[in-house]
């Protein structure tokens, strides 16, 4: 006959996972944040138990371990633009992934006028959500030295504390990585990915809520001080147009 083991029962109590959850990564700990405001809120409130941990734990660490090219798999921030036709991977993120390329030209349009450089036309990638383990394969992307764009504006979960109307989305943003840079940058060309599924408005100068595929962004200024620099990244139909303003 077996009989559960009543000193097991102390595994259920919140602060034991607690202590757990600070040597799991950032995004597992997100994962079971989420998990708790559903069964806290939910129609019948109740806290997960260990069980429910376990299981989270054992899904989380399935994916992790068994992509299809685990050696072939990095962490990296993407920039969503809606104004771009086209999408980029930095010189870096191809380093690291090794994917097929093809020399090609791209036309860079500046306020100082145009030049013309060669860069690497990549395929066969693909971008999985850490929000929700989905993966979408990508469109051609065109390799850049960097991608423009500032990294203080990466969302933090201290950002959405300044904001009232954020304060929903706070444990929702993910912890920055600090071994992460912003490797991509998609365009209209992957229309799952950018395309808003939620949005968090506030007030008309306020900074928004939005949320993809991919999770919640923080979009706007999120300071008083003045922007450094504004970008815009497209393409032509010949000869791939990049200007930059």
């Amino acid at each position: 006959m077996c009989a559960p083991l009543r000193g097991m029962r102390a595994l259920d109590d919140p602060h034991t996972i607690h202590l757990v959850l600070k040597k799991l990564p950032a995004y597992v700990t997100d994962r079971w944040k989420r998990l708790v405001d559903t069964r806290v809120y939910g129609a019948t409130p109740s806290y997960p138990t260990f069980t429910d941990f376990v299981e989270l734990v054992a899904t989380e660490a399935r994916i992790a371990c068994g992509p299809d090219q685990p050696e072939r798999k990095v962490v990296t921030y993407a920039l969503l633009d809606p104004q771009s036709d086209a999408s980029f991977v930095t010189d870096a993120l191809c380093d690291a992934l090794h994917p097929e390329a093809t020399e090609v030209e791209l036309e860079l349009s500046t306020m100082n006028g145009r030049k013309i450089l060669k860069c690497m036309s990549t395929s066969g990638l693909v971008v999985e959500s850490l929000e929700n383990g989905e993966k979408v394969d990508l469109p051609t992307l065109y390799s850049r030295q960097e991608i423009p764009a500032d990294h203080t504006l990466i969302p933090r979960p201290e950002t959405c504390l300044k904001w009232t109307h954020l304060h929903q989305v706070a444990d929702k943003i993910p912890v920055p990585q600090s071994d992460a840079d912003i490797g991509l940058l998609l365009g209209v060309n992957c229309p799952r990915i950018i395309k808003p599924r939620e949005v968090i408005p506030g007030e008309e100068d306020d900074p928004w809520a939005v949320r993809t595929l991919l999770g919640w962004g923080i979009v706007g200024l999120i300071s008083k001080s003045e922007p450094k620099g504004c970008f815009y990244v497209g393409s032509g139909d010949e000869r791939k147009k990049v200007p930059r303003m």
